[in-house]
């Protein structure tokens, strides 16, 4: 077994997103998750999904420059259009967003459409945590193509 440390692996991640056309910003985010969870022992959702994102963006099955925007909202909902980007960036918005009208309000709820692979689902219930909430997460989707 070879191993790699956290911070090489971090960089040469964000390094094969950037060729596909993400800005370094997305592709950083992105790969912070996917390190994030190897480190945690999911290795069925961590680095090892690079090769199918690198081939989805590529393949222009993923759009690397979405622009996601909020289709609905109320005082405690919010539902955003990821514009076929990859999940973890419109995934993540949608997560924090959720938590702010949560604080507001005392419970709230967020959902996506129109978007790619969101990765493992307790990187987003990790983020509540962050904000000293608890969450429910699910995902699913019905044969989404670009």
């Amino acid at each position: 077994m070879t191993r790699i440390l956290p911070e090489v692996l971090h960089s040469w991640s964000t390094q094969a997103l950037e060729k596909t056309g993400l800005p370094q910003q997305d592709a950083a985010q992105i790969t912070g998750y996917l390190v994030d969870v190897d480190l945690r022992g999911i290795k069925s959702h961590g680095t090892r999904q690079l090769r199918r994102y690198v081939g989805e963006f590529l393949q222009k099955q993923v759009n690397p420059r979405p622009a996601q925007r909020i289709v609905r909202e109320t005082d405690n909902s919010i539902r955003y259009d990821g514009d076929g980007g990859a999940g973890y960036l419109v995934a993540t918005l949608a997560a924090d967003r959720a938590c702010e009208k949560a604080q507001d309000v005392g419970l709230a709820l967020a959902s996506t459409c129109h978007h790619g692979h969101v990765g493992s689902a307790g990187i987003y219930a990790r983020a509540a945590l962050t904000h000293g909430l608890i969450s429910c997460g699910m995902a699913g989707g019905r044969a989404w193509q670009a």
